[in-house]
């Protein structure tokens, strides 16, 4: 049975992974919503029975078509959006880990429109997600190297 991502009865898991290459992040364009067109780290949902590490490696996989293993989580978000009456409309727990690049050639697939090895000098020129946005101000991801510790934080955004 597919997971409800509008309207939630629970928060949903979803992983992310921070991939830095040659002076290049992996980014991608979301294709829906509630991040649609806009750039993010590769990821999503986290399925029943596999592990977090696990889901962020399946998903950058499905997603983009490389091999990544993952390293440590880097950072926690919870995001929840709401609709104009105020009714919780998505609400995903996102926990982004470091991984590292094992191989394969870029190609975008499911919900991303677009994927791409971003300089990271350049990323943000892009329009990226306010979580995304937080992540690279709180820790400095443009120098290439992995933060210690993790980072939490709560995105709230009204009417969509």
């Amino acid at each position: 049975m597919p997971m409800k991502r509008s309207y939630p009865l629970h928060p949903i898991v979803g992983v992310g992974a921070v991939v830095i290459k040659e002076g290049n992040i992996l980014l991608v364009r979301r294709g829906t919503p509630p991040a649609a067109g806009l750039w993010s780290l590769p990821g999503g949902a986290q399925e029943t029975g596999e592990t977090a590490r696990e889901a962020v490696e399946r998903e950058v996989f499905e997603e983009c078509g490389i091999k990544v293993a993952a390293g440590p989580p880097i950072a926690v978000l919870d995001s929840i959006h709401t609709d104009d009456n105020g009714r919780i409309k998505y609400h995903y727990v996102l926990i982004d880990f470091w991984a590292e690049y094992r191989g394969g050639s870029l190609c975008p697939a499911t919900d991303a429109t677009a994927a791409g090895w971003i300089p990271l000098h350049e990323v943000t020129a892009y329009p990226l997600t306010r979580g995304l946005k937080e992540l690279l101000a709180a820790w400095n991801l443009l120098e290439g190297t992995p933060p210690a510790g993790t980072l939490y934080r709560t995105i709230h955004s009204q009417a969509l």
